[in-house]
């Protein structure tokens, strides 16, 4: 009899300890469904972007390579069909896929806004890479910022702005110092010179003020070594740094690049 009851104990504590295995098997297995379903949410719309980029190659100019820059490389107008706020594309070897889609933005809402929305306005955490606000249209402002999302992981390491971490290390910036900007009235080198955690430039996005010193103190802050200066005309790539902005907001890594125009409208040209 006494067997009998301490078998039953012994079989009520493995039901228990079974059933709380199972149950946290199942909200393991749910949480990984559903970072899987994050996954290729992100990856469709990496995939979206992609393509839309691809799709808006204008082969005029890859046929001439622009030797005359009266066709540019991409279609902006095929592109705003998507999204009418389509302001540029960046390329570099440093993105997955080679390039991005970037939009503007009017407000510090809309840039928020844009970074959980995907190209086409879908709902979607890998975002679209976008403008500040206090940009100068057109490339035109002696600062031009840009925001994009920082995603942990080696395996991320292409996905928007994720590689610009890397930016902190001399050797990954002496194999990636140039990157390329395009918008429909213009076409621009970007040479980067600079990586810091703190933005000293942070309240002067759209101010034409002279930016030497400035640009001393920047390259004075920064992880890498460059003998690159710009001459008062920037772009600065903005992200979050490796231990991300959750706890802290002041957690960003900024990329600067000296502004190279290949060629540029004038302004009673653009559209």
């Amino acid at each position: 009899m006494k067997l009998q009851k301490e078998n039953k104990i012994k079989k009520l504590v493995f039901t228990l300890i079974a059933g709380t295995i199972t149950f946290s098997t199942i909200f393991t297995l749910l949480g990984g469904v559903e970072d899987v379903k994050k996954i290729i949410n992100q990856n469709e719309g990496m995939k979206q972007q992609t393509e839309l980029i691809k799709n808006a190659l204008n082969d005029e100019y890859n046929q001439n390579q622009n030797q005359n820059y009266e066709t540019p490389k991409y279609d902006f107008d095929k592109l705003r069909e998507i999204n009418p706020k389509i302001s540029g594309i960046i390329e570099g070897d440093i993105f997955e896929g080679g390039y991005y889609p970037v939009v503007s933005s009017e407000s510090f809402e809309e840039v928020n806004d844009n970074l959980v929305h995907s190209i086409d306005g879908s709902y979607n955490t890998i975002g679209t890479i976008t403008e500040d606000p206090y940009n100068i249209s057109n490339m035109q402002g002696n600062i031009t910022r840009i925001w994009g999302h920082h995603f942990a992981g080696e395996e991320n390491s292409g996905k928007m702005f994720s590689s610009l971490v890397n930016y902190d290390n001399q050797s990954f910036y002496n194999e990636h110092k140039t990157l390329k900007y395009y918008t429909d009235s213009g076409e621009y080198d970007l040479e980067i010179f600079a990586c810091t955690k703190d933005d000293p430039l942070n309240q002067k996005i759209g101010i034409d003020d002279d930016l030497t010193d400035d640009i001393i103190d920047i390259k004075s802050r920064s992880f890498i070594e460059s003998d690159v200066t710009p001459d008062n005309r920037m772009i600065i790539l903005t992200t979050c740094t490796r231990e991300g902005s959750a706890n802290d907001p002041d957690n960003r890594i900024s990329v600067y690049a000296k502004v190279n125009p290949v060629y540029e409208l004038t302004s009673s040209k653009v559209k």
